[in-house]
């Protein structure tokens, strides 16, 4: 399950990347996860 987090989590941010214009809330969100 923990694995399954961890790359679920990767697919989000990779796809947050891609719309990093639509979604600014997001990328702060990044910032303060890493």
């Amino acid at each position: 399950m923990t694995n399954f987090y961890i790359v679920n989590m990767h697919v989000i941010k990779m796809d947050a990347l891609e719309q990093v214009s639509t979604w600014p809330f997001y990328k702060l969100q990044v910032k303060s996860d890493n």
